[in-house]
């Protein structure tokens, strides 16, 4: 049946349950023309000819109450026009309350909307009187949303509690159950404006809290540690602010504060395990070596802190797990991407779709090789052209040195190739390691394994295939993968390929391969080289000081003048791993991740906006 023919047969449905309501009522049948038209109801809840119409059959009736008594359990439809009646009789805040006791049950239900009206006509005395109630109905309603329907559940009892705030600014419980319903909703940014307000108007530990959480979930983490800080004097014995104070400062790379924070929490509550993982680590972000081997003594024991705390020095993202792409212009090329799916792919078979899209910064080229990608993937031609409206500083097109190897050339903004289409030789072996579940080591051994008949000069196949990129072979049971992911994939599994082809290191291919891509155009290809050369630290120690050198080159190339770089994340977290990496530059490279995590849920935050 076609979507018309299926409006055709509801409205013709309405059409005759509305006759038998009209026929019901003529014969005085209430109770059935107050069920029939309540039918009505639940299909067009905002519908006024069936309002009235069960408006009317109230009025008739002498008992109206008695037209649907409340049972138990609760069904459904007896609720719903019980609920109607009392919210005719003036009692708004009952009627209110059980339709939230209806949402409670059946989440997402359409007479949702009535609400809105109810919540308008509350005197300020029953406003007063039953806004803890309705609070606490609210509070179960969006928890059983939540759970049922996602985040876009709880858009509705989000409108609700807005409504209901608004009339009642002096109610804190309300004031804060709205700001975590936001922060539920996924929308920081608004959950820290509302906070922020209600920080102002009723200054408390509970305000300041709230306004910190949203604050960090927004990545405005310097913004809530102050927040922390202004928390601890409301609330001085609080051990658990003085913790999250902690944490904050420790991700803002402030190990001193952060210590001092840690214990104060200590000072409370002496051998508090999340205290004292978290100072062991701070002490040791301070140069206090021995405290490392104190914080792996209770990760072993199962302290959960320490285990995090040791897992994010040492088994960070890009080790033990593979993240996708974290670049802010994914967003738009992946939305172009669904804009293609909307189209059949004979639309661009003569003529390729011309995607045009104005980006905030110069970002990495292998990005547009993802949307090229997913082009293909959905059988589309598309021509991307990108206006840009930054170049970071310094300019990532730029090259550090003379490097031996180029991928990638630049035509103004616009990346382009530099190196033929491969033959295609090694796309089984390149693949077969891509499409394995990511895990640095395990990668970097089936690499050794897949390599060892390849000769050196193999190198130039394998650099060509970092920037021609196919989609996965149909057999190879990744077609569920983001394409953007395949891509980094697809070089990560190259540049391991690249680091196994030989066992020494200065003046052979695989060095001057990998820190010629360190040295290129930053991009995802430079990203593979920095996993393949931890690959390398790890397996061969005695190549570590070189391969830290090359990360301190590329350190040295990122942006100053606050601009996204996509090695920003893996070389944080691939540096940091490396069994020789000092405390103290650990401690910073553990601050530099945290703050490009912070500053993509900002971002993120903003388009949500």
């Amino acid at each position: 049946m076609s979507a018309v023919d299926e409006a055709s047969s509801e409205a013709s449905s309405l059409q005759r349950t509305h006759q038998l309501a009209l026929t019901a009522l003529a014969a005085g049948e209430l109770p059935r023309a107050a069920s029939l038209t309540l039918t009505l109801l639940q299909q067009q809840p905002l519908n006024v000819a069936y309002q009235a119409q069960l408006r009317r059959v109230i009025a008739l009736s002498p008992d109206p109450i008695a037209l649907a008594p409340l049972t138990q359990p609760m069904e459904l439809d007896q609720a719903l026009l019980h609920a109607f009646i009392l919210a005719e009789l003036g009692r708004h805040a009952d009627a209110a309350g059980l339709l939230l006791d209806v949402l409670g049950a059946v989440p997402g239900h359409p007479t949702w909307v009535w609400l809105v009206t109810w919540v308008r006509e509350l005197t300020p005395i029953a406003l007063r009187e039953s806004i803890g109630g309705l609070t606490r109905r609210l509070a179960v309603a969006a928890n059983v949303a939540r759970t049922s329907l996602g985040v876009p559940g709880l858009g509705p009892l989000l409108q609700i509690t807005r409504l209901l705030a608004e009339r009642a600014p002096e109610e804190l419980e309300l004031q804060l159950f709205e700001i975590t319903l936001l922060r539920q909703a996924e929308r920081p940014l608004e959950a820290a404006q509302r906070a922020r307000a209600c920080r102002e108007r009723t200054p408390s530990w509970r305000s300041e809290i709230a306004y910190a959480q949203a604050l960090r979930e927004s990545g405005e983490l310097e913004l809530a540690a102050q927040s922390l800080e202004r928390a601890t004097q409301h609330e001085p014995s609080e051990l658990s602010t003085f913790l999250d104070l902690g944490d904050a400062l420790l991700s803002l790379g402030r190990p001193p504060e952060a210590l001092a924070a840690y214990r104060a929490a200590l000072a409370l509550e002496p051998d508090h395990p999340w205290a004292t993982s978290s100072a062991l680590a701070a002490d040791y972000f301070l140069g206090e070596t021995s405290k490392l081997d104190a914080l792996v003594e209770r990760a072993d024991a199962g302290d959960a802190r320490a285990s995090a705390l040791i897992g994010a020095l040492f088994h960070p993202p890009w080790v033990s797990s593979l993240p996708l792409p974290l670049d802010p212009e994914l967003l738009a090329l992946s939305a172009a991407i669904e804009a293609l799916k909307q189209h059949p792919a004979e639309a661009t078979a003569e003529e390729p779709a011309q995607i045009r899209l104005e980006l905030a910064q110069l970002g990495a080229p292998s990005l547009q090789l993802g949307f090229v990608l997913g082009a293909r993937l959905l059988g589309h031609q598309a021509k991307l052209t990108l206006a840009i409206r930054h170049v970071p500083k310094p300019d990532p097109r730029q090259v550090a040195g003379q490097p031996l190897f180029s991928v990638w050339r630049y035509h103004g903004t616009s990346p382009a190739a530099a190196v033929p289409p491969p033959s295609g030789e090694l796309r089984p072996l390149i693949e077969a390691l891509a499409r394995c579940p990511y895990d640095l080591d395990a990668w970097a051994n089936h690499a050794a394994e897949l390599s060892r008949s390849l000769p050196p000069t193999c190198v130039g196949e394998l650099l060509s295939s970092l920037v021609h990129i196919h989609p996965p072979s149909t057999d190879s049971g990744v077609e569920a993968l983001h394409p953007m992911d395949w891509v980094q994939r697809v070089q990560i599994a190259a540049c391991l390929l690249i680091a196994q082809l030989e066992t020494s290191w200065e003046g052979t291919v695989r060095e001057a391969a990998l820190s010629s891509l360190c040295d290129g155009p930053i991009d995802w290809t430079t990203n593979a080289a920095l996993v393949a050369l931890a690959s390398v630290a790890r397996r061969e120690p005695q190549h570590e000081p070189h391969v830290a050198a090359l990360y301190q080159r590329v350190y040295d190339r990122l942006p100053t003048d606050g601009s996204f770089s996509c090695v920003l994340h893996p070389l944080a977290s691939l540096w940091a791993s490396l069994p020789g990496t000092s405390p103290e530059l650990r401690g910073r490279l553990y601050s530099l991740r945290a703050r490009v995590e912070a500053a993509l849920r900002r971002a993120r935050a903003q388009q949500q906006r």
